[in-house]
């Protein structure tokens, strides 16, 4: 039968139509080959590893060197294919994708990299945990104390050391939880033997739950850091739950004789700490007034004090809820500290502090000179943060209102909606309590027996709340055995509030 030229023509069509597209086919079809090559006396070899030949997101042939067998030649090939797919979408790789390529050699993910199906972060992976924490101290920069940043850094650092990971990929749970839970505290000691200085360490046990738990913290903010910055798909340590700590030692708040004992001794007291006693007292009554924790007192420079409009401010790197604070001063106290700082230029050190960790030491020495003793009979402490609580029982005396005792002590309250959302306070009022804070003496200055009972200077100054609740909790001020300067544990006055149970948030 004669099939008609136009019938041969279209199935000629039909047939080229079709050997076409099996050849496009085939062309976007991964391939997995060895190579060929010739030596230098012309013999014929195969290569060692396998090849895979593929069309990337751009429909262009590429060719990377895989494995040396081929089961795992073929699983990479087919991983790139989706891989490709993913990139002609626009979509992420998914969690078995991101979880294999994290396992890939470093050069099979810069080559990826290179021809642009996988972003450069990821090639990150294969990047020593040196070099992340490096950039992790870096990011940690922005915000921070370099105090903060440097411990954060070195406390990850520890663990690495103690697990002996080098990559992202040696990361175990199991092994980082075993490590923090061996670690002690140990102390570097210089001793002189034989008229040479020697370093030695100092095992002082092992560390404390809380500190246990900062490691972990530390080590699982570095980890949630890879994966928000694309480094990691998921943060192998996110499960471990903190240790259950114990119940935390409670503190006592000084009453008011309290601290005039222990202004009045520190300021005749000798150089502890590397401070000088009038300059330890004056810490002491700015910590008491203002409420100020060690670190923001530490970070303070002369320029933090403004002494036109009363106030300190402490900068937000150095704030617990990393906000910058403006505490109020009273006026009188606010000319005080401007004349005990008037030989310092603006940036100087309001005041040359120890370490955090001796401050404790330093005023539980100064209260062992005031004779007042540290701990008292319900077993609570006096540490340097008691002066904190002791302005928050000053405020509650003077009758402050809920809402102004928060934003002086700069509590939130977020459960508390009406309190926190629709009552407001304004500045006068803080200032009024502020100005209603017992008038404790000015370290150097001698008080008459009235301040010392009613809690006000003796220049026509109107007792406050304070005063009159202590008087009252007295009877009549006459009545009152003569003072000496000394308050012993016998003779301190106690009142309702300064004495009552409970505890005072920080």
């Amino acid at each position: 039968m004669v099939v008609p030229a136009k019938q041969r023509l279209s199935k000629s069509c039909l047939n080229t139509s079709a050997t076409r597209f099996e050849r496009r086919k085939a062309s976007e079809e991964m391939r997995l080959f060895k190579a060929t090559y010739r030596d230098r006396n012309g013999n014929k070899h195969e290569s060692q590893k396998w090849y895979v030949d593929f069309s990337d997101h751009q429909q262009i042939r590429q060719r990377i060197p895989a494995f040396a067998d081929r089961k795992n030649s073929k699983l990479f090939g087919e991983k790139i294919e989706k891989l490709v797919v993913c990139k002609m979408n626009t979509e992420p790789p998914d969690r078995d994708l991101s979880e294999w390529l994290e396992q890939l050699p470093q050069r099979l993910r810069s080559k990826l990299a290179k021809i642009g199906l996988l972003d450069k972060r990821r090639v990150a992976a294969g990047k020593t945990l040196s070099g992340h924490l490096e950039d992790f101290r870096k990011s940690l920069g922005v915000g921070n104390t370099q105090v903060h940043v440097k411990t954060a850094c070195s406390r990850v650092r520890r663990v690495f050391d103690a697990c002996g990971f080098l990559y992202w990929s040696d990361i175990s749970a199991s092994e980082v939880k075993q490590a923090i839970s061996k670690f002690r505290k140990t102390v570097q000691t210089v001793n002189i033997k034989k008229g040479r200085k020697v370093k030695e360490s100092k095992d002082l046990g092992e560390i404390s739950t809380k500190s246990k738990n900062y490691y972990l913290q530390a080590f699982q903010q570095f980890c949630r850091w890879m994966v928000q910055d694309h480094r990691a798909s998921e943060s192998p340590v996110e499960h471990l739950d903190r240790l259950r700590e114990p119940e935390t030692e409670h503190r006592r708040a000084l009453n008011f004789e309290e601290v005039c004992s222990l202004l009045e001794a520190t300021e005749k007291a000798p150089t502890r700490f590397g401070m000088a006693g009038h300059d330890r007292a004056v810490l002491y009554l700015l910590a008491v007034e203002t409420g100020l924790r060690v670190r923001e007192l530490q970070s303070l420079t002369i320029s933090s004090f403004d002494f036109k409009h009363c106030t300190v401010t402490v900068q937000a790197e150095y704030c617990k809820n990393r906000s910058r604070a403006v505490q109020l001063l009273k006026d009188n106290r606010a000319l005080q500290l401007k004349e005990f700082f008037t030989n310092k230029t603006p940036k100087a050190k309001a005041f040359d502090m120890p370490s955090s960790y001796r401050t404790a030491s330093m005023l539980k020495a100064d209260l062992a000179g005031a004779k007042i003793p540290y701990e008292d009979e319900a077993g609570r402490k006096a540490d340097f943060h008691c002066l904190r609580h002791s302005l928050a029982t000053a405020l509650d005396q003077t009758g402050a209102s809920l809402k102004e005792r928060m934003a002086i002590m700069r509590h939130s309250d977020r459960g508390n909606l009406t309190l926190g959302t629709y009552s407001h306070v304004q500045v006068y009022d803080l200032k009024r309590a502020i100005e209603n804070l017992p008038d404790y003496p000015w370290p150097g200055t001698i008080q008459s027996q009235q301040a010392r009972a009613t809690g006000t200077y003796d220049t026509g100054v109107v007792p406050g709340v304070f005063a009159k609740c202590l008087a009252k909790s007295h009877g009549e001020n006459q009545n009152l055995p003569e003072r000496t300067g000394e308050v012993t544990a016998d003779s301190d006055i106690e009142t309702p509030v300064f004495n009552g149970p409970g505890r005072i948030r920080t």
